[in-house]
């Protein structure tokens, strides 16, 4: 909770179990609170209790549904498709082409392969940076500006002057 500046908040182990990403920190939830003063723990009073908890984010790693649905979608244009509607991207447009498809799903890279880096360049407002703001927490994004290789891809705890768009993802 650390929204509220509050260490401690006492939480039923079942929902632990199934949301288990909470143990990693990070993750986003609709909670309701109860206060309730009389708990002491290890002579410590420990009054806040997590009643309900609704993850924003994906909570635990169980894929099953995912995989049972791609098979049904079946066709790989279709699942394209469907991707990059997920994304904000309207695939049906004449725009997107074959090519350009392919292209466009090719910034998920970084989310899915271990040290896989993307550099993109363009123009401001051009949607480069659109997906890793929206998408995941775990990217580290660098744009705008003027940078070096080195401030790219090695030093990332100065802020840099910066150029482009790069993105590197700690995968799930």
């Amino acid at each position: 909770m650390a929204n509220l500046n509050i260490d401690f908040v006492n939480i039923d182990e079942s929902e632990i179990r199934r949301h288990d990403r909470l143990l990693m920190g990070g993750v986003w939830a609709e909670v309701g609170l109860r206060y309730d003063d009389g708990f002491v723990f290890k002579g410590q009073n420990r009054p806040f209790f997590i009643d309900k908890i609704r993850p924003i984010q994906l909570s635990n790693r169980d894929i099953t549904g995912l995989v049972e649905g791609r098979k049904r979608i079946g066709d790989r244009g279709k699942w394209m498709d469907l991707l990059l509607r997920s994304l904000g991207y309207e695939p049906t447009h004449p725009y997107f082409t074959h090519r350009r498809k392919l292209l466009y799903l090719g910034r998920l890279l970084p989310l899915v392969e271990r040290n896989f880096n993307l550099v993109e360049l363009g123009p401001r407002g051009t949607g480069k940076s659109f997906i890793y703001q929206q998408i995941s927490p775990y990217c580290h994004l660098v744009s705008g500006g003027q940078t070096t290789v080195a401030q790219m891809f090695v030093n990332l705890a100065e802020r840099p002057a910066r150029t482009g768009l790069s993105v590197g993802c700690r995968r799930l």
